[in-house]
């Protein structure tokens, strides 16, 4: 599921009088089960949630729910239910789409998705001021170009993940008190018996290549499937 219903271009010359609402509550969320995180969010990320490899994605991702559009982490009264929030909902309702045939430059579009509850046409602070963003647009744009860059870096990282032959087909049984136990497939995760096999030359290979941080994140991160919100799911 995705948190976006009706994505279209921010333009000034449709949506000068746009405002956008602060957050009271994460409902927009409440059907997400995967958030893709880049790098700099790795050790935020391993505490609270796990970090999967989902199997045709080219990043890694928090795992938000073990129930088919459940975000396990978003509670009763929309509140999120850990303190890190991951950068792909902190930008919402922004989106940065390439342009056809470009490649990792700045060439993007700034998409909006024009069904979301934060917007307002009274209330909230504006989101343009004449032809240009005001501040508080321009930085949930800053932060959708941050993680556009970091995201280079974090697919390279999972490439040489895979290079390295640790990626395992996985699907995760999850215990719930009182429920029927919940299976989560379509999900890759690292071999952490063939992780510790590796050779001294793919271990620095590995290592070189920076990827070590999200090898070691990922393996801690598991035990999130026990405790916290996906635990009690």
């Amino acid at each position: 599921m995705s948190m976006y219903k009706n994505l279209v271009p921010l333009r000034h010359t449709e949506h000068a009088g746009l405002r956008l609402l602060p957050v009271s509550n994460y409902d927009f969320a409440s059907e997400l089960m995967l958030a893709p995180i880049v790098v700099d969010e790795l050790a935020e990320a391993a505490r609270e949630y796990p970090i999967v490899f989902p199997r045709d994605a080219a990043l890694p991702a928090v795992l938000l729910g073990v129930q088919r559009g459940r975000n396990a982490y978003v509670g009763d009264n929309g509140q999120w239910l850990a303190s890190y929030v991951p950068a792909h909902i902190r930008h919402y309702p922004f989106m940065l789409t390439r342009l056809p045939g470009k490649g990792d430059g700045q060439d993007h579009v700034v998409m909006m998705d024009a069904d979301s509850p934060l917007w307002s046409k009274i209330e909230g602070e504006p989101v343009f001021d004449g032809e240009s963003l005001t501040p508080v647009a321009q930085r949930s744009v800053d932060l959708l170009r941050a993680m556009s860059r970091r995201q280079v870096t974090t697919r390279a990282m999972v490439q040489a993940i895979a290079a390295a032959g640790l990626f395992v087909e996985r699907t995760v049984r999850v215990k719930r008190p009182g429920h029927p136990d919940a299976r989560v497939s379509g999900l890759r995760a690292v071999d952490e018996k063939a992780f510790n096999a590796l050779s001294d030359e793919a271990f620095n290979a590995l290592r070189k290549s920076g990827a070590l941080p999200l090898v070691y994140a990922h393996l801690l991160s598991w035990a999130n499937f026990r405790q916290g919100p996906i635990g009690r799911a």
